[in-house]
């Protein structure tokens, strides 16, 4: 079995967990850039995240993994977990390449 050393994403200035919206889509490191001669290239990052609502006494709502832009951008819809939107919504990724995930998603709700 591989270890890993998680970095847990915060918002843009590292003090905080990120909102759970759809202004997230735009944080820059949900896509890494590489530049070429022939042009520039962005790769979708890849990795495991979690979704939980409230800050005190938080509710974990979602454990999953994959391209994490595009599985943000499902959960935004899913009125499961907009639900707890009155409690405030939060989340964190950890970038991990995909060959390396093992781990069923998991609604932590029903």
């Amino acid at each position: 079995m591989q270890s890993f050393y998680l970095h847990w994403h915060k918002d843009q200035y590292n003090l905080f967990w990120c909102r759970f919206n759809s202004e997230l889509l735009k944080d820059p490191h949900l896509t890494h850039s590489m530049h070429t001669f022939r042009g520039t290239y962005d790769f979708r990052v890849t990795g495991i995240y979690i979704i939980w609502a409230g800050i005190d006494k938080r509710t974990n709502l979602y454990v999953g993994s994959g391209v994490i832009k595009d599985r943000f951008r499902d959960h935004l819809t899913k009125p499961e977990i907009q639900r707890y939107n009155s409690q405030g919504l939060y989340d964190s990724w950890a970038t991990i390449p995909t060959n390396t995930i093992s781990i069923n998603d998991s609604p932590m709700i029903r």
